[in-house]
């Protein structure tokens, strides 16, 4: 009806007045034209937000009527905008620096991992003395003497890729995105511990996600890239990275809880590192196994008394030593129990492990569902059944040997 296109028409004009009023009152403003304005067109929402919640209280005047500014306001504002520009500019160089510095070139460190250094955050943990510095190529941590034995260890034997006769220690590494900062100097630390072990020894790392929730990001792949590319010139042994990254691990894992029914989400990985204890068993060729976490810090004759102790004595099963962990930042004696030992901390004979697991055998044969405090524990419940097949070492007397951070 006429009446209806007349309201209509009213309403229109209404609305085009307050588009205009809005666009007039951004291109009076030289800050709000920046902010607000590109060359065609105006946020005309976003400008009656502003003056509503500041222009009204500043002294701005809205819409196409009001009068122009003055000289010196339209200084004033000229500066704001100013302002306003190297601040963007800024804030878009910084952004491209940091993804030129964290993403491309390197990756940002954890405040707890600096250089190769006092800044290496062992010294909160009890450390006894330890301190950081390279060695043999590698990071290494230990008092200054120890290091300096390293250094004179490292490399004296004839070495190359899988040594006659070396000993073979195959370590599975329980790691996920987190550690990205972490990661490489964990494996220099480790890696430095074999060196000085002052018998030839082939270190066969395998690497794995274990928490699929995070995908591993360019950062700590790249990480990993560096570590496996790395070639000790002279040393006695072989190093190599086995990336279990694929999701033919996460298959395995999804297989075995709809078999078993297990509905338990948080596992801690345990019932990977089980696949991967399994795989190991069928493959053999390890004379020791190690299992650890992506966040430790190996001191440099971590794995020379261990090697000792098992040189000596045939009959040993496993020895672990003295360490210290984030979770209580001090020292601890070691001992083959759930309250007094850490996953990273002990080295193990395959045949010792034979047919033990750390979660596995929790959830088959219908089982009950193990609580998380128990799953959390697997580690100290491991060690002392390992304590109870087999004798068990634990090695004092030398300070922690093992930093968890």
């Amino acid at each position: 009806p006429p009446a209806c296109r007349a309201g209509l028409g009213s309403f229109q004009v209404n609305i085009s007045d307050v588009f205009e009023g809005a666009t007039c009152y951004g291109r009076r403003y030289p800050d709000l034209e920046y902010a607000f304005c590109s060359k065609d067109e105006c946020n005309v929402q976003a400008l009656h937000r502003h003056f509503q919640s500041h222009g009204r209280r500043e002294g701005r005047r809205f819409g196409c009527e009001a009068a122009p500014l003055t000289a010196a306001e339209t200084a004033k504002y000229k500066v704001h905008a100013l302002t306003a520009a190297v601040t963007a500019k800024y804030k878009v160089h910084e952004a491209r620096r940091r993804t030129a510095k964290y993403e491309q070139v390197a990756c940002r460190m954890d405040h707890r991992v600096g250089a190769c250094d006092n800044r290496l955050d062992v010294g909160r943990q009890g450390s006894h003395g330890v301190t950081c510095r390279p060695v043999g190529g590698n990071c290494a941590c230990g008092r200054p003497a120890d290091l300096d034995a390293a250094a004179a260890r490292t490399g004296a034997a004839p070495g190359g890729p899988a040594t006659r006769n070396a000993t073979r220690i195959c370590a599975y590494v329980r790691s996920y995105n987190g550690h990205k900062s972490v990661i490489g100097t964990m494996l220099q630390t480790m890696r430095a511990a074999v060196r000085a072990a002052g018998t030839p020894v082939d270190l066969e790392v395998h690497l794995a996600n274990t928490d699929w929730r995070l995908p591993l990001l360019p950062c700590f792949r790249r990480r990993v890239a560096f570590e496996a590319s790395c070639v000790d010139q002279n040393a006695s042994g072989s190093f190599e990275i086995h990336e279990r990254f694929d999701d033919r691990y996460q298959r395995a894992e999804t297989a075995f809880r709809r078999r078993w029914g297990v509905t338990v989400k948080k596992d801690y990985g345990y019932i990977l590192t089980d696949l991967w204890l399994l795989e190991m068993r069928r493959r053999g060729g390890c004379d020791f196994i190690h299992v650890t976490n992506g966040d430790n810090i190996y001191h440099v004759d971590f794995f020379r008394h261990q090697l000792a102790v098992f040189n000596a004595r045939p009959d040993v099963g496993s020895t672990a030593v003295d360490f210290s962990c984030h979770l209580r930042r001090n020292f601890h004696s070691v001992a083959f129990n759930y309250t007094h030992i850490d996953l990273g901390c002990m080295l193990v004979r395959p045949s010792a492990m034979r047919n033990m697991t750390f979660a596995v055998r929790l959830f088959e044969d219908g089982k009950p569902q193990p609580s998380k405090r128990r799953l959390y524990a697997a580690d100290g419940f491991l060690a002392a059944e390992l304590a109870r097949r087999a004798p068990a070492v634990p090695i004092h007397d030398h300070g922690p040997l093992f930093f968890h951070l």
